[in-house]
């Protein structure tokens, strides 16, 4: 960290602590302790939860203190896991992550700079995730969610990341910045899936968005504490801090030494701070201390976004079918180890030596001799009870009733169906699952909807640079174009998460067929489809399209000149072009430029009704002055009879506006042809 932004951060936290006269390690230390007691009894499920997930499955809760123990056991008795639990926690989260969100920005109004806009902050948007490493961080994320019935995205701006600049040495000079701290980094926007086991909410909150505070809790470094703020701070190891992630839950987490538990705070507007304020914390240090003043942006919003698996009407946190199914995993490993020990004993049986034989011991290793008194009787060999059908009966039921508290069967895990079962039962199974996901998806959509448009506020507020993006342009040439994120504004985001195809094969295989026999895609399309694709495939050609002709608009009002071609798409530059004849500023536009939409559309028109396109036009609109002179064309009145014709005035004259019949016509003959 550049030694000037150091000076900064600390005079700053010097001025706010001496403003405000807070103590705000000890308030969020304060806070952090409520939050944690009230949320233990979920985070003891949530442990369990997690440590049956990756096969730690004897495990308990001590019912006197609560805490998580290992379940005791005598040297002879057998422990067996049959951990069920991962398969079914990988068949949840492949439906729940089965389709990318393919995310798309409403516009705030219909112009072409407004739609120009959304196009542009959906790429931002997919651009960030192939950045964080979208369906890794997805998977992660759906995986919290069944497994403690919560989710967390986390957005917010890194000053310190993204590209370096370096000033401008004239600005550099006066200001008195030294060389060494002159190349600064431009920042950048963070996404990324936050551990419900790190999040710690006001517990008086029954929504997220009730909530007045939040506390996200993880751990770094002392060396990198230093780095970054220039405090020193104790460390200790991680396992010291009461939060031992590897043991029973399994996680990753090492117990490194000299390690320091960070507490960042986030406190809405109250009372006591109308404008809201921030704070960071290691242990008594207070690392940064932000309380907005008037006049200042104030921190009126959570950086986090909240998803139930299912929600509860009786508090924040969601619901996961996990605390019941471990139970029945519970006894699903019992009867398998009784099932193991009762075969050990049944293959090595008991020995019955009666008193004064002289027999001390036996080992039943092969070959073995045994002396003993025959007047007292040679010791017999009694062979144990084989293991009961019934057991294996039983197990079977509980595995049964796992799947249907969970929701999910074996067809939905890659398994192959009973005997008895039919392929139309499976695949009724199957979409009984996804049914039952039906509500999660839901939260789902919603929570991707609220992560989108924090991340484009994010990067609006606090970018001041542009992004660089390409789509594909002319001739699917690539062009590059740039984003201003002080211009970014939307309606809304919207995210698609439920595939667009069905997921069995042969299903899919009818709906591409009857698509290809409406001719709504080409066979090479269909082709494409039936091996790997969805149908998103099918408007992939359609958004080429219409991103070229809405840069067409540009150029016909820039007085450029544009003619139609036999292979592109002219319903897509149809519906694109008079869109844009219904904005205010066509009917402000230029006699010549109205010619020109005009004879562009009707270009196309005629095209799609597969006739000869209108002749081209010049700068001075149609047969203008400056006009390429290509071969005559049709008169406008004389196309084909089904494509409505405008007709234009006479020289000197005011070009009449298109009626809406005319239009409609238009618009009718490229509805017909989508």
């Amino acid at each position: 960290m550049p030694k000037a932004t150091a000076d900064l951060r600390a005079e700053r936290l010097k001025r706010e602590l001496e403003r405000t006269g807070e103590d705000p390690a000890a308030h969020v230390d304060s806070q952090f302790r409520r939050a944690e007691s009230a949320r233990s009894p979920l985070a003891r499920d949530w442990y369990l939860n997690s440590a049956f997930i990756k096969g730690n499955q004897w495990y308990a809760s001590d019912g006197d203190s609560g805490d998580v123990r290992p379940i005791p056991r005598q040297s002879w008795r057998k422990q067996v896991t049959v951990n069920g639990l991962m398969s079914i926690e990988r068949a949840v989260v492949a439906k729940l992550t089965a389709q990318r969100p393919v995310p798309a920005v409403l516009p705030a109004t219909n112009t072409d700079e407004d739609r120009s806009l959304a196009r542009a902050c959906e790429r931002l948007i997919e651009y960030q995730f192939r950045k964080i490493g979208w369906d890794v961080e997805l998977t992660k994320w759906a995986s919290n969610l069944f497994v403690t019935g919560s989710a967390w995205w986390k957005v917010y701006w890194n000053p310190e990341g993204g590209p370096t600049q370096e000033l401008d040495e004239l600005v550099a000079d006066e200001f008195g910045i030294s060389e060494d701290d002159r190349v600064q980094k431009e920042g950048d926007l963070v996404v990324e899936s936050v551990s419900p086991f790190e999040i710690f909410v006001d517990p008086g909150a029954k929504k997220f968005e009730e909530a007045r505070w939040l506390i996200h809790v993880h751990f770094m470094h002392v060396d990198e504490v230093y780095a970054r703020w220039g405090v020193e701070v104790q460390g200790q190891r991680a396992s010291s801090f009461g939060y031992d992630w590897i043991g029973v839950a399994g996680t990753v987490r090492d117990d490194a030494a000299d390690m320091s538990m960070l507490k960042e705070y986030w406190e809405r507007p109250s009372k006591d701070f109308p404008r809201g304020r921030r704070a960071v914390v290691a242990g008594d240090k207070v690392l940064e201390y932000e309380v907005p003043e008037e006049g200042e942006d104030p921190i009126d919003k959570l950086p986090f976004v909240y998803c139930p698996f299912y929600p509860n009407n009786d508090g924040m946190y969601g619901v996961t079918p996990m605390n019941y199914a471990r139970e029945l995993q519970m006894n699903i490993n019992q009867i398998f180890s009784l099932i193991v020990e009762q075969m050990a004993l049944s293959a090595h049986g008991k020995w019955l030596i009666p008193k004064g034989s002289g027999v001390t011991r036996i080992t039943s290793a092969p070959g073995e001799k045994i002396e003993y008194n025959p007047t007292h009787g040679p010791p017999q060999w009694i062979r144990g009870d084989p293991v009961s059908p019934n057991m294996m009966n039983l197990a079977g039921m509980f595995r049964e009733a796992q799947q249907y508290v969970l929701g999910i069967h074996e067809a939905s895990m890659g398994m192959s169906a009973g005997a008895s079962q039919s392929g139309r039962s499976v695949l009724f199974q199957a979409e009984q699952d996804n049914t039952k996901l039906g509500p999660t998806l839901k939260c789902m959509r919603q929570a991707l909807r609220i992560l989108g448009r924090m991340m484009l506020e994010t990067w609006r507020d606090n970018a001041d640079f542009p992004l660089n993006y390409r789509i594909l342009g002319e001739n699917a040439v690539s062009e590059a174009k740039s984003l201003d994120a002080a211009k970014i504004r939307f309606e809304d985001v919207e995210f698609q998460i439920e595939s667009s195809l069905p997921q069995n094969r042969e299903a899919r295989r009818q709906l591409v067929l009857q698509l290809a026999q409406m001719g709504l895609i080409t066979r090479e399309k269909a082709l494409k489809m039936l091996e790997f694709g969805d149908i998103g495939d099918i408007y992939d050609g359609m958004d080429r399209d219409k991103e070229r002709a809405r840069n067409e608009n540009d150029m016909i009002y820039d007085g450029d000149q544009v003619g139609a071609s036999q292979h592109e798409d002219h319903a897509s530059h149809l519906e694109a072009h008079i869109d844009s004849m219904k904005e205010n500023k066509f009917y402000g536009a230029q006699e010549n430029i109205k010619q020109a939409f005009m004879l562009h559309i009707q270009q196309h028109a005629a095209m799609l009704q597969g006739g000869a396109p209108p002749g081209p036009q010049g700068p001075g609109g149609p047969g203008g002055p400056g006009g390429p002179q290509g071969p005559p064309g049709p008169e406008m009145g004389g196309m084909t009879p089904d494509v409505p014709a405008f007709q234009a005035g006479g020289e000197g004259l005011p070009t009449p506006e298109p009626s809406m019949a005319e239009i409609q016509g238009l618009e009718e003959i490229a509805g017909r042809t989508i």
